[in-house]
């Protein structure tokens, strides 16, 4: 608090400002008394003791001085005896002054050597005294020269320390950058990461759903086709004969027993005939495909070695969906196919065409065509699957 207030009376002095000035230095004092701290005492009387000095009013500046010069220890001896030098030589009392001068320049650093040497040319020039005036006068510009050279290095230095400073704050901030900017590509492909690895989650949950999607429709159209298929119709009739047989044993033993094998016998009689229609619609199907012009016209074409064009591959593609409504759908809801494929579907469902002639019309080789028939193969029914080939699976659709 004490060097704050010290600070605040510098503030005034150099604003011009002398009451405030003044004010603050006795302030600063009255405290240091108050924390009985000799020490700080002395050094802001001395402060006061220079302001007094700079401003020529040497009566004030002894009145400050002069109690406390018996208590003078070496620690602030040098301060003192300068400013009670400047006060004796301009107070009329010289010898005194002349003894501090002394002890300066005998004592005391290069400052306060050319300081001794300064009032000592006043001091023998009011005597007249030339030639101890010239020699001082000697020693003044010899230790002139030494504080011109201290205070040039300490310009250097200072120079040097703001130079390091400044090369400081700006290896300092272009760091602060390379941190932030090193901070921001972090973030950024944490970011990334964290968006690439939820896409790839989602992504797996996705074809995992479709795929098991398309494991469901694949049962049911394999329980669909074993449920019309010839050999379910006779495993069904062979279980109504059965059932027949024991349905006559029954009616001789008991009625209950005779009830409960009538009603199997007329749930295994309704899936017979459901069995019976879908093999009817399938014949019918094949009849018609068989039987229809763009049959008729596919064969000519095979039989021409000729390729079929779009427009009579769209023909072909909207006569077997209005034929079999959901073909196409069934198709692709199992798996995604190319339009190559599709059309290799088509030719099979469409029936009677031999590996020859589908190669012909879809101007592939019959190499090719048997690639992509086994490949179809193991995306519609499965690998290791035994379910029939794709034949027999695509003309149950």
């Amino acid at each position: 608090m004490v060097y704050c207030l010290e600070k605040q009376a510098f503030a005034y002095m150099d604003s011009h400002k002398i009451d405030s000035a003044l004010l603050y230095f006795n302030r600063a004092i009255s405290l240091a008394k108050t924390q009985r701290n000799s020490l700080l005492v002395k050094q802001i009387t001395a402060s006061l003791a220079s302001y007094y000095i700079k401003n020529s009013e040497y009566s004030m500046a002894d009145s400050c001085l002069a109690p406390y010069m018996e208590y003078v220890h070496d620690a602030d001896k040098m301060v003192f005896y300068g400013l009670m030098a400047d006060v004796c030589m301009n107070t009329g009392r010289c010898d005194k002054g002349n003894m501090y001068c002394l002890y300066l320049l005998d004592k005391g650093d290069v400052y306060f050597k050319q300081k001794a040497c300064r009032l000592l040319v006043m001091y023998h020039s009011a005597r007249n005294d030339v030639r101890n005036a010239s020699r001082y006068i000697d020693l003044y510009d010899k230790y002139t020269d030494s504080v011109r050279v201290i205070e040039a290095a300490d310009v250097v230095a200072r120079m040097n320390a703001s130079y390091n400073y400044s090369n400081y704050k700006t290896k300092a901030a272009n760091l602060e950058v390379e941190n932030a900017r090193a901070n921001m590509w972090k973030m950024l492909y944490g970011s990334l990461a964290f968006v690439l690895a939820a896409l790839l989650i989602v992504g797996l949950l996705w074809v995992r759903k479709r795929a098991k999607a398309r494991e469901m429709r694949f049962e049911i159209l394999k329980r669909d086709m074993a449920e019309h298929s010839d050999a379910h119709i006779r495993e069904l009739e062979g279980r109504m004969a059965e059932l027949q047989l024991k349905l006559g044993e029954a009616e001789r033993h008991g009625a209950q027993q005779a009830q409960q094998l009538v009603m199997q016998q007329a749930q295994l009689e309704a899936l017979v005939d459901m069995a019976n229609r879908r093999r009817s619609i399938r014949t019918t199907i094949k009849e018609r495909l068989a039987g229809s012009s763009i049959y008729m016209m596919v064969r000519d074409a095979a039989a021409a070695g000729a390729i079929l064009s779009d427009a009579a591959w769209d023909e072909l593609d909207s006569f077997v969906n209005e034929l079999i409504p959901g073909f196409k759908a069934s198709l692709y809801g199992i798996s995604k196919l190319s339009k190559q494929d599709y059309h290799l579907c088509l030719l099979i469902r469409l029936g009677g065409l031999s590996g020859t002639d589908m190669a012909t019309v879809m101007g592939r080789t019959k190499s090719a065509v048997s690639k992509a028939k086994t490949k179809l193969q193991e995306r519609f029914i499965g690998s290791g699957r035994e379910a029939g080939n794709l034949d027999d699976f695509i003309a149950s659709l």
